[in-house]
């Protein structure tokens, strides 16, 4: 999917084109924005934890997500979908936001068609579950930072007043687990 790679560009500007799976990193980054200052902590997870409780407690404790598909599998586009469900049944009380990532747009080929993105965010975005949509490129550095910019936007309506923390919890869809 590219997760770690959209996070290791946006935070830092680096790009590793060798692949390794990522079982839970954390990254930290402060954004500097109208006079404030924002620490995003993100916890880079794979998804497909061994246990489901684990991967509830994670979901409970996500004050914003990014959901990562590889614009090129539709098999990932499926994880998502069962992975967002989990999503809104986790946080249907409190709601939260939610930022989802078609990633690799730099790549010719596309098995994820537009319609079918369109339809997924119209159908579960609601008052307490608010969905965006941002095609990236992790590779090309294509709308990178846009993908935080509006889990930003969604987390802090206002510009931040001084200095403030917001956790963060990305998850892909991993071709080679099973994710629910």
């Amino acid at each position: 999917m590219g997760k770690t790679s959209l996070v290791r560009r946006s935070f830092y500007g680096e790009f590793n084109h060798e692949y390794t799976p990522t079982v839970e990193d954390y990254y930290r980054h402060e954004i500097h924005k109208n006079g404030g200052v924002t620490v995003l902590d993100a916890t880079d997870c794979a998804g497909s934890f061994q246990f489901p409780a684990m991967r509830q407690v994670t979901i409970r404790r996500a004050a914003g997500i990014v959901l990562v598909f590889s614009l090129d599998s539709e098999f990932s586009f499926r994880e998502l979908q069962r992975m967002l469900d989990e999503i809104i049944v986790a946080k249907a009380e409190e709601g939260v936001p939610i930022v989802v990532v078609g990633n690799k747009k730099d790549l010719n080929v596309r098995e994820v068609r537009e319609e079918d993105i369109t339809e997924l965010i119209r159908l579960n975005s609601s008052d307490k579950i608010q969905l965006r949509y941002v095609e990236t490129s992790a590779k090309d550095s294509v709308n990178v930072d846009e993908v935080f910019n509006q889990l930003l936007r969604l987390l802090m309506p206002e510009p931040p007043s001084k200095k403030s923390k917001i956790k963060v919890f990305n998850f892909k869809a991993k071709e080679k687990c099973s994710i629910m």
